[in-house]
């Protein structure tokens, strides 16, 4: 039997692309509905089947592997029904949740039988494969829970499904901060982009979300392969092209990311007023800059304090250091941003009004400034309390040596304790701080993305 024709056939009577096969030639764009239901049968040409695959590929943005890999899903999860339901109790308004939970944490409490027989499979599954091992865990979901992706409003479906989703990996991997704000982008997308409503899409974004919490260089290799950065400093001053400076005025103040973190191609951007003196400046927003280049346009993908995302086409003048913006048409935007930006700093050549910009933001940003950004960012530094003064990774514990008030303690936390520890290294870097929301001290990796709260580890000097 032709390998497509069966893929086709297991997806099709599935619904994974469409509720049912009518609606599918209807979405294909086939007049009648007798093209799918005689694929169906198995009785047309090979032209066809590669018409359809083809058709699905461009609507639905899937490749050839991704199709095959539905395909395995589906018929795998009779499989995984059989050796689950003779383990739990489904009785338990609750067993579908239990079973989510275990699968995150690799804890299968279950049969010595299913230990024995199952648990290798997936553990090599997860390791080697992990978007068909998150793959079968959602499908299983979404049947048990009975979430049809076909009712009317998808789009809010979606989200809600988004949201059951973080609920259990926020619990189990809340060190996991840079992850919620990618979930947060994530949902933000999917309220302004156009999508064709489709259990497709539902699996697709619910394997993103398992890898983004549960693989500590997910969203560094997916940003590495997605975005870029512009000719700029680490940090940089930018204003509209021949603005003067004078009180009412606007200004950004650009920090780059490191370069091999989950944030390539990633800027956190304040956009400051000038006051009624050279002493003061007034932030009033924070943006998120993503630089993403495209096969067909660019795109600045721009998430600001709330959450809220939208897309700017964009051009670097790499001559004149001018970055030209241009909303995207298709997409209420609602930022005011200028349709041009001018990066200035100290180290080139620049006219008398850019060397004073320079000059007074440089000073701000670095005096009092300062802990306005951290304001605005939502946490405070606590290096003045305390101090790094060692880290140690030993086979057992995660160990780390501070100094506060002049008295040197040590904490420790055991490897076991969280994933990232096994790509921890003592010489990255860490920060203390303390967050604005909860008034917690946390012990921060920014290059990864993690933040443990202090009280969570165990003071043993």
């Amino acid at each position: 039997m032709n390998e497509k024709l069966e893929i086709l056939q297991c997806l099709i009577e599935s619904r994974v692309f469409a509720p049912s096969p009518s609606a599918l030639a209807k979405i294909l764009g086939y007049k009648g509905k007798m093209t799918i239901y005689r694929l169906l049968d198995g009785k047309t040409s090979l032209r066809i089947i590669d018409e359809i695959w083809e058709k699905l590929q461009e609507l639905f943005v899937v490749t050839d592997s991704e199709l095959t890999l539905l395909y395995n899903i589906q018929k795998s999860i009779p499989i995984l029904q059989q050796y689950l339901f003779s383990e739990v109790d489904r009785s338990d308004s609750k067993w579908i949740d239990m079973v989510v939970s275990t699968f995150i944490k690799e804890h299968y409490n279950y049969s010595e039988k299913f230990k024995e027989e199952m648990v290798p499979v997936l553990k090599e599954a997860r390791r080697d494969n992990p978007n068909f091992f998150w793959g079968i865990l959602l499908l299983l979901y979404i049947k048990v829970e009975n979430i049809d992706p076909y009712q009317k409003d998808f789009k809010r479906l979606w989200i809600d499904w988004i949201d059951k989703l973080e609920i259990f990996f926020s619990e189990i991997y809340p060190e996991n901060i840079r992850a919620k704000g990618s979930v947060l982008g994530l949902k933000a997308t999917i309220m302004q982009e156009k999508f064709i409503p489709s259990l497709w899409m539902l699996l697709y974004s619910g394997c993103i979300l398992c890898r983004i919490y549960t693989e500590p260089d997910f969203l560094r290799i997916l940003a590495a392969t997605s975005s870029q950065l512009i000719d700029c400093p680490k940090m940089s001053f930018w204003i509209i092209p021949g603005t003067e400076y004078k009180e009412g005025e606007r200004a950004w103040v650009w920090f780059q990311d490191d370069f091999d973190t989950t944030s390539h191609g990633c800027y956190t951007v304040y956009q400051i007023q000038v006051g009624n003196d050279i002493e003061t400046f007034h932030i009033e927003e924070m943006y998120v800059f993503r630089f993403i280049e495209e096969v067909t346009e660019n795109k600045l993908h721009i998430m600001n304090a709330d959450k809220t995302v939208c897309y700017y086409n964009y051009k670097y003048d790499f001559d004149e250091y001018i970055l030209h913006l241009v909303p995207c048409s298709e997409i209420n935007v609602s930022y005011q941003l200028p349709i041009a930006m001018h990066c200035i700093n100290a180290y080139r050549p620049c006219v008398k009004n850019e060397q004073i910009w320079c000059r007074l933001l440089d000073k701000f940003v670095k005096g009092k400034g300062w802990l306005q950004i951290q304001k605005t960012g939502g946490s405070f530094s606590q290096s003045n309390i305390y101090e790094i003064k060692d880290v140690i990774i030993s086979r057992k514990y995660f160990s780390l040596i501070l100094v506060e008030s002049g008295v040197e303690k040590e904490y420790q936390l055991p490897l076991t304790e969280y994933v990232f520890f096994a790509t921890l290294s003592p010489t990255q870097e860490i920060w203390i701080s303390r967050h604005i929301d909860d008034g917690e001290v946390y012990i921060e990796w920014p290059s990864l993305g993690y933040a443990i709260k202090l009280s969570k580890f165990t003071q043993v000097k």
